[in-house]
């Protein structure tokens, strides 16, 4: 039994529909119509996108602090474990330490020498302007006097580099009350990316308490073949595969990886979005500027493909001329082409077989 095809039957019921040698078919717009033919609008474009690359959400170097007391010590107590938000000033930990101690003492003394060497000074200011004391008595106290200010400095610097806060640090100078414990303070609004010490273990100077960050705004890193070089540069857009949070192009690696052969590129991801999180791997795709032919973006079902190279149905005042076209890039969702055509084209984007069944002599039987 023969069975007739749809494009078969779609033309008995219109009429008689030609077609000429230079692959012009012929058909009114009540015929396309009929037979469901639709068409859109093709889009000139100057960029593509690239196939997907494997990327990871990082944290910007400059938003990373490693805490640590940089005096041996016990942990007494952790206020905070990974994951926890953090405030700027917050109490994170308190380290009991005997050196600790003893650097609030040195700095306590440092203060007192001060004082007594600011009240002599004083003295000799006024005992020299009267003629009592000679110069030499008088410079040698004033000598005396900023000695004295510089041991008060080292004191506090040490007291800064052993991990107290300035403000702690102020506390002390302002009631001489010495501190039982080192406490521990965020230095800004973040998280907590790791917590390396446990309450009751006894830590040296060089071992870190936490890792803390900022996670806003965050990084993407992609790796990406070296060729892509030369059609990339920074301030080129990314896309993250399932999701609509922009991102742009950063910085682009000057070294090539020895595992993959490939290099960093590297995006800072828009402000304000919640959907990344540092560590997690997705796949990114990068705009690559192209300035040379005509380039288009059409849908993907819009060409009848024979490898690189397709045809498309380009709408005309006598029905659709078939044009030929290069597929320039893949981009999942669109087709990216070169071909001779104007950027208010309409092509057809449904009923391309039945447009095909026209060409080749009204369709096949089975």
């Amino acid at each position: 039994m023969k069975i007739i095809l749809k494009v078969l039957i779609s033309l008995f019921l219109l009429g008689s529909v030609a077609f000429a040698s230079d692959e012009q078919i012929k058909i009114t717009a009540a015929q396309v119509d009929k037979m469901g033919i639709a068409t859109q609008k093709v889009e000139k474009i100057s960029s593509v996108w690239s196939t997907g690359f494997p990327a990871q959400v990082v944290i910007p170097n400059a938003q990373i602090r490693v805490l640590n007391p940089m005096l041996p010590g016990l942990v007494n107590i952790l206020y905070v474990a990974e994951g926890d938000h953090i405030t700027k000033g917050q109490k994170l930990a308190e380290i009991s330490s005997p050196e600790f101690l003893n650097a609030q003492q040195v700095y306590l003394d440092a203060l007192f020498t001060k004082l007594q060497m600011s009240r002599n000074h004083q003295r000799n200011i006024e005992l020299f302007k009267e003629g009592i004391i000679s110069e030499k008595s008088y410079l040698s106290g004033e000598a005396a006097y900023q000695d004295a200010e510089a041991s008060v400095f080292r004191a506090q610097q040490s007291l800064e580099f052993s991990g107290l806060d300035p403000a702690d640090i102020k506390t002390l100078e302002d009631s001489r009350k010495m501190l039982k414990s080192l406490i521990i303070r965020a230095p800004f609004d973040g998280v907590v990316l790791k917590q390396n010490a446990r309450t009751g273990e006894h830590i040296s100077e060089d071992m870190s308490i936490y890792e803390v960050g900022q996670v806003d705004p965050l990084w993407i890193e992609i790796h990406v073949p070296i060729f892509m070089r030369e059609s990339i540069q920074t301030g080129n857009r990314i896309t993250i595969d399932g999701s609509a949070v922009e991102s742009r192009i950063v910085t682009i690696g000057k070294m090539v990886h020895e595992e993959d052969q490939g290099i960093i590129v590297r995006g800072e991801i828009a402000s304000g979005q919640s959907e990344f999180i540092p560590g997690q791997l997705v796949k990114a795709r990068l705009e690559q500027k192209n300035d040379q032919g005509e380039l288009f973006r059409i849908p993907p079902g819009a060409v009848i493909r024979n490898g690189d190279q397709a045809s498309i149905y380009v709408r005309n005042q006598e029905g659709f001329l078939i044009k030929q076209a290069t597929i320039i890039a893949d981009e999942g969702t669109s087709l990216v082409i070169e071909a001779d055509m104007k950027p208010d084209d309409q092509i057809a984007t449904k009923g391309l077989v039945t447009l095909k069944g026209i060409l080749e002599g009204l369709g096949s039987e089975e």
